[in-house]
């Protein structure tokens, strides 16, 4: 089927212009855009859940088939491609809601705008609050998920400046429930007094 026309009747194009875009709908694609958090733990053939709103009850099925290697350096999200099974309710150009058939075990993450660069190695500043005493911070350094060579998924080093608030997989150096500071980290020194904490 004709999924796309790039030119007008009469036109004059080049050698070897596009004029038509053709698509068969036996087997259909679905693409979504997943943040660095949840796409450091996607894997090639994960299930996942695919559903049209107002259309059908009915889920489908789906499984991620590739994962594009380079993150979008603006919204540092990952393009996924799902394979879909054939639906009547699936049209090209449908757009779709998404979510992973299996829940994950939990990871660990922090906000990106959190990090602070030492010496080339992620750190964030820890709030300490002893009883009976004024609270203060203490910069400890993390590892994080961009920057664990076992994942073949990842291939760039983390930013030295973050530039997004989007998740980041935290895999040793803090332990859930930790405060952390997550604005003004570039004034604060080590040992520095903080006030109450407040949720982000």
């Amino acid at each position: 089927m004709i999924s796309d026309v790039y030119e007008d009747t009469g036109a004059i194009v080049a050698p070897g212009a596009p004029v038509l875009k053709i698509s068969a709908d036996s087997e259909l694609e679905a693409m979504i855009d997943l943040p660095g958090a949840s796409s450091a733990t996607a894997k090639v053939g994960d299930a996942y859940e695919v559903w049209v709103d107002g259309m059908t009850a009915e889920t489908l099925t789906a499984e991620i088939r590739v994962i594009e290697p380079v993150a979008d350096p603006v919204t540092r999200t990952r393009r996924i491609r799902l394979t879909l099974a054939h639906s009547d309710d699936l049209r090209i150009g449908t757009l779709i809601r998404a979510r992973p058939a299996v829940t994950r075990a939990p990871v660990l993450t922090v906000p990106e705008q959190a990090i602070v660069m030492r010496d080339a190695v992620p750190h964030v500043w820890v709030v300490s609050r002893p009883e009976a005493a004024e609270a203060f911070v203490s910069l400890r350094a993390i590892r994080t998920g961009e920057s664990t060579v076992a994942d073949p998924l990842i291939t760039e080093p983390f930013p030295a400046e973050p530039v997004t608030n989007q998740p980041v997989i935290v895999t040793s150096g803090l332990e859930a429930g930790e405060e952390i500071v997550t604005r003004g980290i570039h004034s604060l020194a080590e040992g520095q007094p903080v006030g109450r904490s407040v949720a982000p």
